[in-house]
Order: C-alpha cells, then structure tokens, then sequence
C-alpha cells in the first residue's frame, strides 16, 4: 500500500460519513412515544439522536451497549438523548425501558456497500484538498518547516482551522468604551413586574442608584399571587415620587393580563414622549451607569432599532458559554462590568439577528413604526424576536453592547416547565413567520462575532465565580494520555474551583485560550501573548500547572511566559512530566537516529536535541536547560508519573530531588466482558492500541505486519491509527478512533487474544499499557520506560528485548508466532533475556 493510499485512509476515517433518517419510536401498541430525529457513522461510531419518553433507552451494537436516563414512568415530557457506540458486526437496536414494558426498536445495518460508498465520497474532495496543498507540501519536503505541516494537518481536516476563533486585538488593546453620547431627553424604563418579590429590593435599588441619564419608570405590575409586591410597589413608587414627582408611574393590573400585554400597556404610555425607551425584566439588575452605555449605539447611529448588553443570561449574549445560561457571584455584576468598560470598540458594531427583552434598549422611532409586541406570544418567550425581526424588515438593525454587562437571574417569573412550554409554542410561531431566522441565528453562532469580548467576560466571569485560586494550564493541542488526563483534571478542577483556563500551543495559531465551566468551554485564538495576558488580567489569584508544551514553535519562551503569569508569591506553580520536553527538545529522547540512548549530556551535539526556531535561531541542548530550569526552580511542585520517569528527570536536573513528587495516574478500569480463554479463536490475534506514530513503534507495527502476512502466525489488529508514513500489510486491521470504554466490546469484536506495546521511547506512565493490561490478556512490551515498569507489576505483563524494525519484528514473530495467545513459561525477566 503507496503513502498516498494510506493517506487517503487517514482523511476518510476522518471525513466520511453514513446519515440515516429519522423515523418515529413506537411502542408494542404502536403509539408515538418519541422520535429519533438521526442516525449515523462517523469516525468509526455509530450514533443516534433523538427525544422518546419513557425511564431509560439504550443503543446496543455487537457486544457494547450505551444508555441514558430519560425521565419518570409514565412519564409524557419526551427528553432529548444522543448516544454513540463504536461500529460492530450486526444489527443495532435500540431499547426504551418504560416501568414494567420494554420496547426494542431495529435500527439500520451498517453494510459493507454503505461503507464502501461512504470512502468512495471521498476521493474528490481529497483530490481537490491536495491540490490547494501543493505550495506547502512543497515546503514541508524541501525545507521541513513546521507551519507548513500544520497548514496541511488543517488543509487535510486533520487540525482544527482556527480562523474563526481569532480574537479582536483592537478590543483587547484598546483603552476602553468610548465616552456614551450626551442624552439630553428623558429615557422611559419600563419594567413589567410579577411575583419574584425577593428579587425586586435589588432590582428597584439599582436601578434608581445607577441610572445615569434623565428617567421616568413605568411599573406595570400584573396582579402578582405573592401578597407582598404590589404594597410594596406602592410604598417604593411614592417614596420615590415624594423626591421626583412624576418619576415613577405604577400601573396595578386588574387581572392578569401576562407579560405581552403588561408591556405593550407601557409602550402605549411611553410613545406619547420623545425620549427613547428601555425595556427592563424584574429580574435585571444594572451596574453603575449603564443606561447612557446601552443607549449609545442609538444615539450615534439613528439606523440601529435595538441594543443589548452581554449578561450571564441572554441566549447569545450570555457570558461565559453562548446560550447558556450561568450563575454569578453575589457581586459578580459589578466585577463583570468593570472588565466590560475596560475592553477597547470593535472593528465593527456587532449585529444580531434579534434582540434579547431581559434589557432591551428601543429606538423610539422604530417603536412607533411597531408599537406593540404581538400579543399572539401572550405570556412571553419570543416576543421580542418578533418585534427585532418586523423592525429589520423595516430597515432597522439591531446590536449589542458589548461594553456592558448586567445580570439577569432568569425565569424568575415562571417554572422551568412552563418556560419550557412557552418557548416550544412560540418558536413555532416565530419560524412560520421569519423562515430565514433560524439560519441567521445559526450563523451568528458558527462566527461569534462577540468571541473576543465574551472570552474576556468570561475570564471576568471565572474570576468572580472561582473558589479559589483559578487553574490555568498550558497544554498541548493533540491527543494521547497528557490530553485525557488534562480531561479527567479540567472536570475535578470545574466541580471543586467552578472554572478552569487552558492555554493551548502547537495548533494553527500560537496560542488558545480555553475557558472551561459547568455551562461549556468558550476559546479563542491569538498570537500575541500580550493578548493572553491581557484575557487573564481579571484573574488574582492563580495556580499555574504546566501540562505539555510539545509543538510550540517557540517552546524555548514557555517558561518565561509561565513564570510571569504568577504575581504573587502565593500564587502556586505545578510542572507535570507528562513527556521529556523540560529535558529536550526532542521530547521522547529519541535521538536523530530515531534511538534511544539515555538522557543526553547537556554537550550533546545531536540535532535531536536542539531547537530550531521558525526564524533560524538555533539553541543548544544546554541553551534549552538553561531556559526551562528558571520554570523547574519557581516551582513548587514536579510531578512525574513512575518512578522511571523520576530517574531521568532527576539525571537532567539532580539539584530538584527535594520538589520531584511520584503521583502515579488512577488505573484504568474497565467495564464488560473480555474473551474467555475457551472462547479465544484457534488462529491468534495480537492487538496493538493507540495511535501509533514513530516514536510509539510504527516501524515495528510496519515490519510485523509485512511478517505476520507472510507466515500467517496471526492476526495484527491495530485499535487506534496507524500513521501513514507506515506500510502495512493488507492483512493487518486498523479499526481507527476509539474510547476507553469501548475496549472490552472490540477485544470481541476482533477477537484479540494478546497485546503488544511497541513503543520504543521511555513513556512516562502510558495509558495504553494499563488499559491493555486491564483486559488480563496477556501484554507484550519493550524493556524501557514506565512500560516496562507496569509490565513488570503484572502478573500478565511480559517484558522483550528493545530493539526496533525488523529486529524487533523478527524477536516477535520467533516469541509469539507459536503462541501468541499464551504467555510463555517462566517470568518476564526470562523474556527479556530471550
């Protein structure tokens, strides 16, 4: 098989795809009970989505089998599911469990011919990504320049294109909001009130303390259940009237009339003057001086209809995770909003496809062009996105301001369900209307054009929220065990501080900075670290950890940048050796010869272990040291994962015994049922996990699969990706991505009744080797590294002589070939002899 070819293998298992489509769930009665809106593969999974009712459902293919829980028996709120399980032989099927009745469900087969027409698909559009590919394929041949490798990586869909997540340095620069217009007419607020008394002292308190232009306020309050509002309304309107009379009108409605029709009432009042209008929920609580910031937009340009500010809750405005909504601090508000003003105008005013009504500030001319919200919404949820989309079409824009921010505790005024109830009404209401709103929508949240001010909130957000001290990592942009335990971390750091910061390296642009909570992540992508710096400034108290650097093409600046993110002496640094990197620049010790030779002395001459920067600047490994040691000796902790690990860092920097801290990663452990030994197939399969590249073994994979074919003493299956640099041999399996959890379910599915690690760096812990391990298979690996270690803990672990290519193939053929399913007598020390 040509390079080109497996090539091509890597951007199908990547690109394609089988979609089936919906249908909907019966029961044995044949009665709806949901519907299953789609059903695929992609990337070696089969998955499904969906909304059915009932207490759980579960997707089962082959030997593995996913659930999730829906709701209560008898239950008849469909809830939404997705479910994914890797590709196996048969039939899927899912199955809804609903009290005593359990109801089965076929799903459509994933065939050889879908399969082949799936790959197929993909030949034109790799053909056409290689053309435009040329000019840096070229450059990566001649000159080995990094970013045109990563061009390619991105160009192949192999790295993520970070175009869109590219932050706005003139808002990170800049010196701030300007200075709001001059409003010489009196603003009209109108707040619309029911129930949610305990909110309205705050509300009401900042509102009269932080207007900061001429206001009259128009109460409209609709005939609340709670007792306490309306004399309470009545006791803060004359207050307030007794100091400026005239100031506050109180609206009592007779009944309840619902949100629509309570502020349409306040419309009607307020048209009669000339001053603009703001919309105001009883659950928005302002900062200081917001109003002449929201109105500004209006005032400089009389074309735009609509403003509102970013909040903690306000659909696509909401701060830290779009669409979502989050709590804040008890004085989060202000800390928010002090960031907010800080933050420098945009290129471009923001535009949205709607407005949001918690704060909305309204073009009085365009309110009088449509002076009332449809009352067909009647209790609320979408009215305003009515009103934004007639006043578009009357050539009315609408925006945001980003350089304000106010809370909006949410849904105060209804239950959850009833909320739920009223969007799923309106929204259809709202598509029949305004077919294009949807993809406008969509759109603005593919481009975000709010990303640069909604991360810098978030940082803000995060600052407030945390804890204690905020974790900010800096990481690598690929997978492999770093990656999953960065995972497992950012979800322990969420649950125990409320947020995490990742600094990503090695991807399109030099850096990315991820903000992680319990609502999502929200990235954004820069190359000027004056930027980065400038997103964390919020941030007091922090505790960098540095996670794993590798493909920085200016690593060597790493530990400078990191030390200086810390600004107090209490502020805590946590290096983790999840690779060599402090040590090389090579960062699995693999010399140019693709060897490994120990440590190298800090002389040593070999190109491996120097740094070349993208502009020719070359360091020596002793210049390297020199720039990590500042990093090692700042921190308070170095933790390395086995003991073997601890060896070589202590060989490096010896003068760091004291702060060198051995925390092994948890044991994986995994879940289903394994071959047993009377099942395990007459002809051996030897399986071999992970994505396996040079330095984890793939002239070893290479030069086994050209034996294996040749003298058919077993099967290799390769349960990850196989790079494509590698030959392999037809007969040789590469089932592609893969989870933990999906290991049990493949060793059947493939038979495998034995691993190899053929790593040939020392790992520093090596997940796959534990995973491997895990299934009581026996486990085959070279004598190096945290490797040999584990395989030397295990009583089914068995260590071989290291050696690489067709050596070590023909050292495994000679050990496994007869029995590869078996392990062989005596210990693994007698093997490492062989």
């Amino acid at each position: 098989m040509t390079q080109f070819s497996r090539l091509f293998e890597r951007f199908a298992d990547e690109h394609a795809t089988i979609e089936y489509p919906g249908f909907s769930l019966l029961d044995v009665d044949g009665r709806v009970i949901g519907q299953l809106d789609r059903a695929g593969v992609r990337r070696g999974r089969y998955w499904v989505e969906g909304q059915a009712t009932g207490q759980a459902i579960t997707l089962h293919h082959g030997t593995s089998h996913a659930t999730a829980p829906l709701g209560e028996v008898g239950g008849q709120t469909p809830v939404a599911f997705r479910l994914d399980l890797p590709v196996a032989f048969g039939a899927p099927r899912l199955t809804i469990v609903d009290g005593d009745d359990t109801i089965q469900i076929p799903l459509p087969e994933v065939t050889g011919a879908a399969q082949r027409a799936a790959l197929r698909r993909q030949w034109l559009p790799f053909a056409q990504s290689l053309v435009t590919l040329v000019p840096p394929v070229l450059r990566w041949t001649l000159t080995k320049d990094r970013t045109a490798r990563a061009q390619i990586k991105r160009g192949l869909g192999f790295a993520e294109n970070v175009a869109q997540l590219a932050l706005d340095g003139d808002v990170l620069g800049g010196e701030g909001a300007a200075v709001p217009s001059a409003l010489s007419q009196t603003v009209s607020l109108i707040l619309p009130v029911y129930n949610a008394f305990d909110l309205l002292p705050g509300v009401l308190d900042r509102l009269q303390k932080h207007t900061d232009v001429p206001w009259r306020l128009f109460v409209i309050e609709d005939c609340s259940t709670d007792p306490r509002v309306r004399p309470f309304l009545r006791s803060w309107a004359e207050a307030q009237n007794s100091d400026h009379p005239g100031q506050v009108v109180l609206i009592e409605n007779p009944r309840n009339l619902g949100f629509v029709a309570s502020v349409n009432e306040g419309f009607r009042q307020a048209i009669d003057f000339d001053g603009h209008v703001i919309l105001l929920n009883s659950d928005a609580f302002v900062p200081a001086a917001w109003a002449s910031r929201l109105l500004d937009p209006i005032l400089t340009d009389p074309g735009v209809a609509s403003v509102t500010p970013m909040s903690n809750d306000a659909e696509i405005l909401s701060v830290p995770i779009l669409g979502r909504a989050s709590p804040l601090a008890s004085d989060g508000v202000d800390q928010i909003d002090a960031v907010a003003r800080r933050l420098g105008p945009p290129r471009d005013r923001p535009l949205l496809p709607t407005g949001v009504g918690f704060c909305m500030g309204m073009n009085i001319a365009f309110l009088r062009k449509v002076p009332q919200f449809d009352r067909v919404f009647g209790r609320g949820y979408g009215e305003e996105v009515d009103w934004c989309r007639a006043t578009l079409a009357l050539g009315g824009r609408h925006c945001c301001q980003p350089a304000l921010f106010v809370e909006h505790r949410g849904a105060s005024s209804f239950g959850s369900e009833e909320r739920a109830q009223l969007l799923a009404d309106n929204v259809q209401i709202l598509s029949a209307r305004y077919p294009d709103y949807d993809r406008a929508v969509q759109q603005f949240v593919r481009n975000d054009p709010l990303l640069t001010q909604r991360l810098a909130l978030a940082c803000a957000w995060a600052a407030s929220a945390a804890t204690d001290a905020v974790p900010i990592y800096l990481a690598h942009s690929m997978d492999g065990g770093a990656e999953t335990y960065l995972q497992t971390r950012i979800q322990d750091e969420i649950a125990r501080i409320g947020a995490v910061v990742i600094l990503r390296v090695g991807g399109a642009e030099r850096w990315v900075v991820e903000l992680h909570c319990a609502a999502g992540m929200t990235r954004g992508a820069t190359y000027d670290f004056a930027h980065v710096v400038r997103l964390l400034d919020p941030i007091q108290r922090r505790r960098v950890i540095y996670s794993c650097g590798v493909g920085d093409p200016l690593a060597h600046e790493i530990p400078a940048h990191l030390t200086g993110l810390l600004r107090t002496s209490s502020d805590s640094l946590e290096v983790l050796f999840h690779d060599f990197f402090p040590i090389s620049p090579a960062q699995n010790l693999l010399d140019s010869k693709g060897r490994y030779c120990g440590v190298p002395p800090v002389d040593s001459a070999d190109n491996a272990h120097h740094f070349k920067t993208p502009s020719g600047q070359r360091l020596s490994l002793s210049d390297w040291r020199a720039a990590w040691d500042p990093l090692l000796t700042r921190a308070d902790e170095l933790v390395v994962f086995s003991e073997d690990s601890r060896n070589h860092v202590l060989a490096a920097y010896p003068h760091h015994a004291a702060k060198t801290v051995l925390r092994p990663h948890s044991v994986p452990r995994l879940s289903g049922t394994f071959i047993t030994p009377h099942e395990r197939p007459v002809h051996p399969v030897i399986g071999v996990l992970g994505h396996i590249g040079m330095h984890k073994g793939g002239a070893v994979v290479s030069a086994l699969s050209t034996r294996l074919a040749a003298s058919r003493a077993a099967k290799l299956v390769v349960i990850g990706r196989l790079d494509p640099a590698f030959p392999k041999a037809r007969t040789t399996t590469v089932h592609g991505r893969y989870q933990a959890e999906d290991i049990p379910a493949l060793v059947r599915q493939y038979g495998i009744t034995c691993w190899l690690v053929p790593s040939i760096w020392p790992e520093t812990f090596s997940f796959t080797t534990h995973e491997a391990l895990a299934t009581g298979l026996p486990v085959y690996g070279f004598d190096i590294g945290a490797q040999a270690e584990a395989l030397r803990a295990a009583p089914n672990g068995f260590v071989l002589p290291l050696s690489s290519g067709d050596l070590a193939a023909s050292v495994l053929v000679e050990i496994l070939g007869d029995r590869p399913n078996e392990p062989p007598s005596g210990n693994s020390e007698v093997l490492s002899q062989a």
